[in-house]
């Protein structure tokens, strides 16, 4: 994260520990955990700046919201305490127990849950082209809760894959939730996964030659 000679920060578990390396009567390097430090959390709520943001006054720590779909947010927190930081996860926990994820990977997190609980997930993906697995199966231990995806691209490709109704693609169109859901109980046709994904969108312009 930070790091120079004799003096770097690492991230162990989900916390920033500035190793120092320093002998007697030696200058002490650059401690690098008195700078502004930073930490990234996932938040499940619709508007969660009215309940995080009067908490982040009072331990002195600056929130950055991103929207990622509704309902879920990427939270920014930095600091120049990390102390600060780790009380205000501690007390956000408390006021939002169920919807703070307290992580900075969302796959991980998932791992980690879906594992704790013996579950599994599938995917059935169109526009992304394997993208979503891919990130999935990037982190360690993904083969036991994932059990498989079917990227199903072409309109072709998607009634013979996933039972796709040629119906709901003429009148509705491949970038549709009439079509998604389609791909949702297609692959639920396939699979023993407990949860299960369908994406679809517009995966970008067009060129000419």
């Amino acid at each position: 994260l930070y790091y120079e000679k004799y003096s770097y920060v690492k991230e162990i578990d989900e916390t920033l520990i500035n190793v120092i390396e320093v002998n007697e009567a030696q200058i002490v390097p650059k401690i690098f955990i008195s700078m502004q430090i930073e930490k990234n959390i996932y938040i499940l709520d619709d508007d969660p700046k009215l309940i995080l943001e009067p908490l982040a006054q009072v331990f002195e720590v600056t929130l950055y919201f991103s929207a990622i779909v509704k309902g879920l947010y990427a939270l920014n927190i930095r600091g120049n305490r990390y102390g600060n930081i780790s009380k205000f996860i501690e007390h956000s926990k408390k006021l939002i127990p169920d919807k703070l994820i307290d992580s900075s990977n969302l796959f991980r997190y998932m791992i980690k849950r879906l594992h704790t609980r013996g579950e599994m997930v599938s995917f059935a993906e169109s526009c992304t082209g394997g993208l979503l697995a891919s990130y999935l199966t990037k982190e360690a231990n993904s083969s036991n809760i994932f059990e498989g995806s079917i990227v199903s691209y072409s309109n072709e490709f998607k009634k013979k894959a996933v039972f796709v109704s040629e119906y709901n693609l003429k009148k509705y169109g491949a970038v549709s939730a009439d079509v998604v859901k389609d791909m949702l109980f297609g692959i639920k046709k396939i699979t023993n996964a407990n949860y299960l994904v369908a994406i679809s969108g517009v995966a970008g312009p067009s060129y000419d030659d």
